[in-house]
């Protein structure tokens, strides 16, 4: 399903000059970034509105013109790797990975170019009788409310004048019949998609990962994934605020933070860290034996499972305008890499937050520029990335950072795989699908006990 990108979007945002000062993890609230007059790192007078997407009709002429080039294309680029072989993006594709890499390429960048989202869902809608009928029978799961984040958690980086916590967030849940929630692993689903496309849904692409994990490892008495609210209408810490509920909501209810495994792809990878980042920061600032009103204590998670996690987005925002961006590498990969886009998606996610918020190591984990120690006690952590992979240098950084500060790594990489592999599990090699999903098994299988 694709939905029309609002035209509500984004403030431009001035970025920080070469060398800005890293900026730290819990800046100022957007009512006190205002009254910085004078500071290069903050546009006072943000402009909204600036999406670069085409508007209609010229959108709808464009993406017809695109999606019958792929009909096109599709057949002559099967023919040309199968003559040629060595035409093919990458010389290990099969056939059929290297015909339908420039299709899947052509798509994304249509989507993006006209301006709409790839799965995405209301997130503060629930499904329908009918729907809730039809997910629980067709795919095992089943759709629930849990309450917003209390008041007296809603501080420091969640706080923002602009973006209000919802007083509830949308969840799907696997859940298997008879078993205590209370007992083994417990999973904490966050989509991907670059913050702007698709969806917690169990139909939706990526939820195929948790529905796997679900399915292949019987200790997660249950996964939950998290309808998160998306870009460009709900900057950061919008997810945040919504990951952090969900996280809260099981805590509450009597799940440990011992079971808890929280997971996530590209985007999603990127809302684990910071999750995880928020709730060891809110540990660490109220004691470890403080107990939140009821009884419970908020405790870290047991691991993280990351499928070509998004961690450094300072990556393409070394200027204010497009002629500064620096393309990642791996062009080969099925990421649509646009100046324009790559800079609007940042300036998107930072909402009212000064540039210099970029830095932070709730956004850019995966920086060259993260301090010593940003990552010390974080929980023991699996990660996969491929070669072709758009996001595979800040995965690398990601991994050396974590090992720097003591924390525990499985790593798989799989070679000339493009970005979240696991979304093309059902057409791409079977063995190195496979390769991951028992780097993810044996990871897991050590967690909990």
């Amino acid at each position: 399903m694709a939905a029309r990108y609002s035209t509500d979007s984004s403030p431009t945002v001035v970025a920080p000059p070469a060398g800005v000062p890293k900026a730290p993890s819990t800046p100022p609230s957007s009512s006190s970034a205002s009254s910085l007059d004078g500071d290069p790192s903050v546009d006072t007078q943000a402009l909204y509105r600036t999406s670069p997407a085409l508007t209609f009709p010229r959108n709808l002429l464009y993406a017809i013109a695109q999606f019958s080039l792929v009909l096109v294309l599709l057949p002559y680029h099967f023919v040309l790797f199968a003559l040629v072989p060595r035409r093919r993006w990458r010389a290990s594709w099969t056939l059929t990975d290297a015909a339908l890499m420039p299709a899947v390429k052509r798509i994304m960048s249509t989507m993006d170019t006209c301006g709409y989202k790839i799965g995405a869902r209301r997130t503060d809608a629930a499904p329908g009788a009918v729907g809730r009928w039809w997910i629980r029978v067709r795919h095992g799961v089943r759709f629930e409310w849990v309450d917003g984040l209390e008041s007296t958690l809603v501080g420091g980086v969640l706080a923002d004048d602009q973006v209000r916590v919802r007083d509830k967030v949308g969840v799907y849940s696997w859940t298997r019949e008879g078993v205590d929630e209370r007992e083994g692993l417990v999973g904490l689903w966050l989509h991907g998609g670059a913050y702007t496309h698709n969806s917690a849904h169990p139909g939706a692409s990526s939820s195929a990962i948790p529905s796997t994990i679900f399915k292949r490892e019987p200790r997660f008495s249950s996964i939950h994934a998290v309808e998160y609210r998306l870009l460009p209408d709900s900057p950061f810490p919008a997810a945040l605020q919504d990951a952090a509920a969900a996280y809260v909501s099981l805590l509450r209810r009597g799940v440990r933070g011992s079971q808890v495994v929280v997971m996530g792809d590209s985007s999603g990878g990127h809302l684990a860290l910071a999750l995880t980042r928020w709730v060891k920061e809110t540990r660490e600032e109220r004691g470890p034996e403080w107990e939140e009103e009821g009884g419970w204590k908020l405790e870290e998670p047991a691991g993280l499972v990351l499928f070509s996690p998004w961690t450094d987005p300072s990556h393409s925002y070394l200027g204010h305008t497009a002629s500064t961006y620096v393309p990642r590498k791996n062009s080969s990969d099925y990421i649509f890499e646009s100046p324009q886009f790559r800079l609007h998606l940042v300036t998107s996610l930072l909402g009212s937050r000064p540039s210099s918020f970029v830095l932070s190591p709730y956004l850019s984990p995966g920086a060259r520029s993260l301090a010593l120690g940003a990552l010390a006690g974080f929980p023991p952590t699996f990660v996969h990335y491929g070669t072709s992979d758009r996001c595979e240098e800040e995965g690398e950084r990601l991994v050396r950072h974590l090992e720097r500060d003591g924390v525990r790594v499985d790593k798989v990489v799989t070679a000339d795989t493009p970005h979240d592999l696991m979304l093309l599990a059902t057409v791409w090699n079977k063995r190195q699908v496979e390769q991951v999903w028992e780097g993810v098994l044996r990871f897991t299988s050590g967690l909990g006990r």
